[in-house]
Protein backbone atom coordinates (compact mmCIF):
# COMPACT_ATOMS: atom_id res chain seq x y z
CA UNK A 1 0.00 0.00 0.00
CA UNK A 2 1.18 3.27 -0.66
CA UNK A 3 1.68 5.88 1.10
CA UNK A 4 1.20 9.67 0.96
CA UNK A 5 2.34 12.94 3.49
CA UNK A 6 0.98 15.60 4.81
CA UNK A 7 3.36 18.12 5.78
CA UNK A 8 3.52 21.28 7.74
CA UNK A 9 6.39 23.66 7.35
CA UNK A 10 7.18 26.33 10.41
CA UNK A 11 9.88 28.56 11.13
CA UNK A 12 11.58 31.93 9.81
CA UNK A 13 13.47 30.80 6.64
CA UNK A 14 11.36 33.13 3.87
CA UNK A 15 10.83 31.48 0.45
CA UNK A 16 12.59 33.96 -2.51
CA UNK A 17 15.65 35.26 0.22
CA UNK A 18 18.54 32.91 -1.42
CA UNK A 19 19.08 30.62 1.19
CA UNK A 20 17.95 27.79 -1.17
CA UNK A 21 15.37 26.77 0.98
CA UNK A 22 13.01 25.85 -1.97
CA UNK A 23 15.51 23.04 -3.11
CA UNK A 24 16.26 21.60 0.38
CA UNK A 25 12.82 21.43 1.27
CA UNK A 26 11.73 19.73 -1.86
CA UNK A 27 14.48 16.93 -1.61
CA UNK A 28 13.70 16.71 2.12
CA UNK A 29 10.10 16.06 1.20
CA UNK A 30 10.30 13.58 -1.74
CA UNK A 31 13.38 11.75 0.40
CA UNK A 32 10.88 11.60 3.06
CA UNK A 33 8.05 10.18 0.70
CA UNK A 34 10.63 7.60 -0.09
CA UNK A 35 11.13 6.45 3.27
CA UNK A 36 7.75 6.44 3.96
CA UNK A 37 7.25 3.36 1.38
CA UNK A 38 10.31 1.64 1.84
CA UNK A 39 12.04 2.78 -1.54
CA UNK A 40 15.55 3.15 -2.77
CA UNK A 41 16.37 5.92 -4.37
CA UNK A 42 20.14 7.09 -4.91
CA UNK A 43 20.65 10.83 -4.58
CA UNK A 44 20.69 11.09 -8.32
CA UNK A 45 17.04 9.89 -9.09
CA UNK A 46 16.00 12.58 -5.71
CA UNK A 47 17.53 15.57 -7.78
CA UNK A 48 16.30 14.14 -11.12
CA UNK A 49 12.68 13.85 -9.43
CA UNK A 50 12.82 17.38 -7.66
CA UNK A 51 13.32 19.26 -11.02
CA UNK A 52 16.26 21.15 -9.18
CA UNK A 53 19.81 21.74 -10.02
CA UNK A 54 18.73 23.25 -13.69
CA UNK A 55 21.40 26.22 -13.16
CA UNK A 56 23.66 25.64 -10.23
CA UNK A 57 24.41 23.28 -8.54
CA UNK A 58 25.07 24.62 -4.94
CA UNK A 59 21.89 23.70 -3.29
CA UNK A 60 21.47 20.08 -4.63
CA UNK A 61 25.15 19.19 -3.23
CA UNK A 62 25.46 20.75 0.00
CA UNK A 63 21.91 19.30 0.86
CA UNK A 64 23.14 15.88 1.10
CA UNK A 65 27.16 16.78 2.54
CA UNK A 66 27.12 20.36 3.34
CA UNK A 67 30.71 22.43 2.96
CA UNK A 68 31.19 24.28 0.41
CA UNK A 69 30.66 23.81 -3.50
CA UNK A 70 32.25 24.65 -6.65
CA UNK A 71 30.28 23.66 -9.77
CA UNK A 72 30.43 24.93 -13.14
CA UNK A 73 26.71 24.93 -13.75
CA UNK A 74 25.48 23.12 -16.87
CA UNK A 75 25.97 23.23 -20.38
CA UNK A 76 23.95 25.50 -22.39
CA UNK A 77 21.84 23.58 -24.74
CA UNK A 78 19.67 26.48 -26.36
CA UNK A 79 16.90 26.73 -23.45
CA UNK A 80 16.57 30.41 -22.10
CA UNK A 81 18.45 30.76 -18.91
CA UNK A 82 16.31 31.15 -16.08
CA UNK A 83 17.27 29.89 -12.05
CA UNK A 84 17.54 27.00 -11.05
CA UNK A 85 14.09 26.29 -9.59
CA UNK A 86 12.28 27.14 -13.08
CA UNK A 87 14.78 25.81 -14.99
CA UNK A 88 14.43 21.78 -14.75
CA UNK A 89 17.28 19.51 -14.33
CA UNK A 90 17.81 18.79 -17.51
CA UNK A 91 21.61 18.07 -17.39
CA UNK A 92 23.16 17.65 -14.02
CA UNK A 93 25.62 20.49 -12.80
CA UNK A 94 29.07 19.95 -13.95
CA UNK A 95 30.99 19.33 -9.57
CA UNK A 96 34.32 20.61 -9.34
CA UNK A 97 35.34 20.15 -6.06
CA UNK A 98 33.58 19.93 -2.78
CA UNK A 99 34.85 19.89 0.97
CA UNK A 100 34.28 20.91 4.47
CA UNK A 101 34.15 25.08 5.23
CA UNK A 102 36.36 26.22 7.59
CA UNK A 103 35.25 27.01 10.69
CA UNK A 104 34.49 30.55 10.49
CA UNK A 105 31.64 32.43 12.13
CA UNK A 106 29.48 34.47 9.51
CA UNK A 107 26.51 36.84 10.76
CA UNK A 108 23.17 36.58 8.86
CA UNK A 109 21.09 39.64 7.51
CA UNK A 110 17.33 38.95 6.23
CA UNK A 111 15.82 42.59 5.40
CA UNK A 112 12.32 42.53 6.28
CA UNK A 113 11.49 45.88 4.84
CA UNK A 114 13.24 44.89 1.42
CA UNK A 115 10.61 43.24 -0.83
CA UNK A 116 11.83 39.25 -1.92
CA UNK A 117 11.32 38.38 -5.71
CA UNK A 118 8.56 36.04 -7.11
CA UNK A 119 9.23 33.88 -9.22
CA UNK A 120 8.43 35.59 -12.21
CA UNK A 121 10.87 38.35 -11.34
CA UNK A 122 13.49 35.73 -10.83
CA UNK A 123 12.84 34.59 -14.24
CA UNK A 124 12.25 38.05 -15.98
CA UNK A 125 15.95 38.74 -14.46
CA UNK A 126 17.71 36.24 -15.97
CA UNK A 127 16.00 36.22 -19.26
CA UNK A 128 16.95 40.33 -19.18
CA UNK A 129 20.67 39.98 -17.84
CA UNK A 130 21.91 36.73 -19.51
CA UNK A 131 24.26 36.15 -21.05
CA UNK A 132 27.17 38.37 -19.96
CA UNK A 133 30.09 39.24 -22.04
CA UNK A 134 32.37 36.93 -21.90
CA UNK A 135 34.85 39.58 -20.15
CA UNK A 136 32.53 39.98 -17.49
CA UNK A 137 32.09 35.98 -17.04
CA UNK A 138 35.87 35.83 -17.22
CA UNK A 139 36.44 38.13 -14.09
CA UNK A 140 33.72 36.84 -11.72
CA UNK A 141 35.62 33.41 -12.75
CA UNK A 142 38.94 34.65 -11.46
CA UNK A 143 37.41 36.28 -8.57
CA UNK A 144 35.81 33.16 -7.46
CA UNK A 145 38.41 30.35 -8.53
CA UNK A 146 41.63 32.14 -7.10
CA UNK A 147 39.80 34.37 -4.48
CA UNK A 148 37.28 32.31 -3.02
CA UNK A 149 37.88 28.51 -3.44
CA UNK A 150 41.78 29.32 -2.69
CA UNK A 151 40.82 31.06 0.41
CA UNK A 152 38.54 28.76 1.30
CA UNK A 153 41.23 25.70 0.54
CA UNK A 154 43.89 27.33 2.58
CA UNK A 155 41.28 28.16 5.44
CA UNK A 156 42.39 32.05 4.48
CA UNK A 157 39.65 34.40 6.22
CA UNK A 158 41.22 37.74 5.09
CA UNK A 159 41.68 36.26 1.22
CA UNK A 160 38.10 35.33 1.73
CA UNK A 161 36.94 38.38 3.00
CA UNK A 162 38.95 40.66 -0.02
CA UNK A 163 37.63 38.02 -2.86
CA UNK A 164 33.86 37.99 -1.47
CA UNK A 165 33.98 41.98 -1.67
CA UNK A 166 35.62 41.40 -5.53
CA UNK A 167 32.55 39.64 -6.16
CA UNK A 168 29.83 42.12 -5.12
CA UNK A 169 31.37 44.37 -7.86
CA UNK A 170 31.43 41.71 -10.56
CA UNK A 171 28.78 42.43 -13.56
CA UNK A 172 26.36 39.05 -12.19
CA UNK A 173 26.36 39.72 -8.71
CA UNK A 174 26.35 43.48 -9.04
CA UNK A 175 23.17 43.19 -11.49
CA UNK A 176 21.28 41.03 -8.68
CA UNK A 177 22.53 43.65 -5.63
CA UNK A 178 20.91 46.40 -7.93
CA UNK A 179 17.72 44.76 -8.10
CA UNK A 180 16.76 45.72 -4.54
CA UNK A 181 17.53 49.84 -5.12
CA UNK A 182 19.32 51.75 -2.66
CA UNK A 183 17.77 50.36 -0.09
CA UNK A 184 20.19 46.96 -0.16
CA UNK A 185 23.24 49.31 -0.59
CA UNK A 186 22.47 51.07 2.33
CA UNK A 187 21.80 48.23 4.60
CA UNK A 188 25.55 46.73 3.32
CA UNK A 189 27.22 50.36 4.19
CA UNK A 190 25.46 50.29 7.85
CA UNK A 191 27.19 46.62 8.10
CA UNK A 192 30.28 47.69 7.40
CA UNK A 193 30.21 50.79 9.46
CA UNK A 194 29.32 48.13 12.50
CA UNK A 195 32.25 46.61 12.05
CA UNK A 196 32.26 43.98 9.77
CA UNK A 197 34.78 42.77 7.24
CA UNK A 198 33.33 41.37 4.53
CA UNK A 199 29.58 41.36 3.13
CA UNK A 200 27.67 39.52 0.25
CA UNK A 201 24.62 39.07 -0.42
CA UNK A 202 23.51 35.49 -0.80
CA UNK A 203 22.15 33.88 -4.04
CA UNK A 204 19.80 36.45 -5.57
CA UNK A 205 19.17 38.29 -2.57
CA UNK A 206 17.90 40.24 -0.45
CA UNK A 207 19.76 38.37 2.31
CA UNK A 208 22.87 39.46 3.62
CA UNK A 209 25.89 37.28 5.44
CA UNK A 210 28.48 38.91 6.82
CA UNK A 211 32.37 38.16 8.54
CA UNK A 212 33.85 40.52 10.84
CA UNK A 213 36.56 39.84 13.70
CA UNK A 214 33.79 40.28 16.11
CA UNK A 215 30.29 39.32 14.30
CA UNK A 216 28.45 39.14 18.22
CA UNK A 217 29.44 42.62 18.17
CA UNK A 218 28.29 43.54 14.91
CA UNK A 219 24.99 41.85 15.16
CA UNK A 220 24.59 43.69 18.68
CA UNK A 221 24.61 46.54 17.31
CA UNK A 222 22.54 46.15 13.82
CA UNK A 223 19.80 45.21 16.18
CA UNK A 224 19.31 48.29 17.48
CA UNK A 225 20.30 50.31 14.27
CA UNK A 226 17.60 48.10 12.21
CA UNK A 227 15.07 46.21 13.81
CA UNK A 228 13.64 45.57 10.63
CA UNK A 229 15.91 43.14 10.20
CA UNK A 230 16.48 39.43 11.69
CA UNK A 231 20.09 38.60 12.40
CA UNK A 232 22.01 35.99 13.23
CA UNK A 233 24.96 34.40 14.14
CA UNK A 234 25.74 31.15 12.56
CA UNK A 235 28.74 29.20 11.54
CA UNK A 236 29.18 26.38 8.30
CA UNK A 237 27.06 23.00 7.98
CA UNK A 238 29.65 20.84 6.93
CA UNK A 239 27.35 17.43 7.20
CA UNK A 240 24.49 17.90 5.79
CA UNK A 241 20.78 17.14 6.03
CA UNK A 242 20.30 14.86 9.04
CA UNK A 243 17.30 12.23 8.64
CA UNK A 244 15.09 11.52 11.83
CA UNK A 245 12.55 9.06 11.85
CA UNK A 246 11.09 6.43 13.78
Amino acid sequence: MKQSLEISISGNMSPHAGFGSGTALTLACLEALHILNGSEISPAELVHASGRGGTSGVGIHTYFSGGYVFDLGRKVDGSPFSPSHLNGSKSAPLLLDQGPMPDWEFGICMPAAIEHKTQAEEREFFQRTCPLPADKVYETVYHTLFGLYAALREADRAAFCTALKAVQNCAWKLAERREYGEALFELEKTIYAAGADAVGMSSLGPSLFFLADDVNSVVSKMREMRPDCDWLVTRPDNSGREIIYG
